[in-house]
């Protein structure tokens, strides 16, 4: 009887856990089908969402807005109006053009006028640098070097061609210069003809002396004999007119030896 009731109680547990597993396995089918249900109505409503914004048709393109119709008296009155502007534009550019031709012809006479004037200004700007170095070749033989320099290049510049306003430029700087020598007082040391060193002092172009460099001669140039001329009797004079030209004595009044003029013109 023990053994029928223990066999009654294992068959009852091995009914029982037979039933458990049933159970479990049954649960587990049925969450699965309703995760797959969900999962289906998910997709089904994203379709349903998406597919009106397929569906949806474009709006239409709105056809431009056609121009309003022009007044016939308003458009005609402004081709008048650009009409007229352009004739005015016309007439002014007709009074330059004209301005212009008067202008041109104008110059074409100036420059015509320009070429006789220069066929004539060559000649006297020649005869302006012969009178120059007759002049200079005339004067007291002071600066005699660089006075001689300058006729020189003078002269170069003559020979070329052209360059009228340059060679009328140089020769008024001459000019200039040599106007300034009548009215200063200079010294500045050379030889004399006999090759001996000496000071020599012009007082424009009134008196040219010298004095050797040694101190034992001062004499002046004698334009009237062309050479220089000692003069024992006006050494102190002529000693004093040196000291005042280098500024080691105060300015005075002195006597100083004069040649006789001699007429020269430019």
């Amino acid at each position: 009887m023990h053994s029928s009731i223990d066999g009654a109680r294992k068959g009852g547990a091995s009914s029982r856990r037979a039933a458990t597993a049933a159970v479990r396995v049954l649960c587990a089918a049925l969450l699965v089908g309703l995760a797959g249900n969900v999962a289906a109505q998910n997709r089904g409503a994203q379709n349903r969402g998406a597919r009106p914004a397929q569906n949806r048709p474009a709006p239409a393109a709105q056809a431009p807005e056609a121009p309003a119709p022009v007044d016939k008296a308003t458009q005609y009155a402004k081709l008048m109006q650009e009409s007229a502007g352009i004739e005015r534009y016309n007439a002014r550019m007709q009074q330059f053009l004209q301005s212009q031709q008067q202008d041109i012809a104008s110059l074409t006479d100036q420059v015509a006028g320009l070429d006789d004037a220069a066929a004539q200004v060559a000649p006297l700007l020649q005869k302006m640098y012969d009178s120059l170095e007759q002049f200079v070749s005339a004067d007291l033989p002071f600066l005699a070097e660089e006075r001689r320099a300058r006729l020189d290049k003078l002269k170069d510049l003559m020979e070329q061609d052209g360059g009228l306003s340059e060679k009328y430029r140089r020769l008024v700087e001459a000019y200039q210069i040599e106007l300034e020598y009548g009215r200063t007082m200079s010294t500045y040391k050379g030889t004399l003809e006999d090759g001996r060193d000496a000071e020599f002092l012009h007082l424009g172009r009134v008196s040219l002396m010298y004095r050797t460099t040694d101190g034992s001669e001062v004499g002046y140039w004698d334009a009237q004999k062309g050479a220089w001329v000692a003069d024992a009797h006006d050494a102190s004079v002529i000693e004093d007119a040196f000291d005042i030209a280098q500024e080691k004595t105060a300015p005075d009044i002195v006597t100083v030896p004069v040649p006789a003029a001699k007429e020269t013109r430019l």
